[in-house]
């Protein structure tokens, strides 16, 4: 009996398995990527939004692989205080939106066309630098989620990345749509720059409060 049980855990997947395990983890990626569609908006309009999208998808993909390396070296455990990660983030978030509130305050005082600078495009406004740097602390809680996932019986490492990448490519899917529609353009136009920074540090400490 016992060598049946052996038989039947290791019996590998079929393609119909496979497949459904794949979508599976990229439904699940692609509802937590659905946070980060809000703050990425600004950062993907125009030309400079390539270089954002490319960004973002390597750093999903690196958080994926060093979960899988992990998993293959033994050293993957599940942390059970994943709101202070939260928090970390949060407050990592909300000082780096003071820190650009006070940059755009300190501009506008020195430059007396405040309404002319504020109307600029947002590929303008929002540079690929702090874009940069709020992908890597918006996404980095995504590993405390892709840590049970590699556990779970009949999920594989090459199931997390390829689940990973299509979540990716569903999250810009909707970005591009978005950004296509003139309303929310010209809703980007007033955005400040410090909002997308404010709503990741809010959203994660509220996860962290919630326990999400």
């Amino acid at each position: 009996k016992n060598g049946a049980e052996e038989v039947t855990a290791t019996r590998p997947k079929n393609m119909r398995e496979e497949a459904l395990s794949v979508a599976g983890i990229g439904v699940a990626a692609s509802s937590l990527n659905l946070a980060d569609v809000v703050w990425m908006l600004p950062f993907l309009v125009g030309h400079a939004g390539v270089c954002s999208a490319a960004f973002f998808a390597i750093i999903s993909q690196l958080w994926a692989t060093l979960v899988v390396c992990l998993y293959i070296g033994g050293g993957l455990q599940e942390w059970s205080n994943n709101r202070y990660v939260d928090y970390m983030i949060g407050v990592i978030a909300l000082a780096f939106a003071l820190m650009q509130f006070m940059q755009e305050h300190c501009h506008c005082l020195k430059d007396p066309d405040v309404d002319g600078n504020s109307k600029r495009p947002p590929s303008e406004r929002f540079s690929l630098g702090a874009f940069a740097l709020l992908t890597v602390v918006a996404t980095f809680d995504q590993v405390l989620v892709y840590v049970p996932l590699l556990k779970r019986e009949g999920v594989t490492c090459a199931d997390l990345e390829i689940g990973i990448l299509l979540a990716t490519l569903v999250t810009f899917l909707i970005c591009y749509i978005a950004t296509r529609i003139p309303g929310i353009l010209s809703i980007l136009k007033e955005i400040p720059i410090w909002l997308p920074a404010l709503f990741v540090g809010m959203a994660s400490i509220c996860e962290g409060l919630l326990g999400i």
